[in-house]
């Protein structure tokens, strides 16, 4: 399960990456979002509403 307050070189430790440059140099060529912009879309609500009503 993934921490939400864990920091980037936390992560990046974690991961096996010696740095967080380099694992966010990574994680943009594989997600095509920087981990930052990444963890701005999972903290959204998420919305339930129907649009097609």
């Amino acid at each position: 399960m993934p921490i939400p307050t864990a920091s980037l070189t936390e992560i990046a430790l974690a991961c096996g990456f010696a740095d967080a440059a380099h694992f966010s140099r990574v994680f943009l060529a594989r997600h095509e979002l920087s981990p930052r912009q990444w963890r701005g879309l999972q903290r959204r609500p998420v919305s339930h509403s129907n649009p097609a009503r």
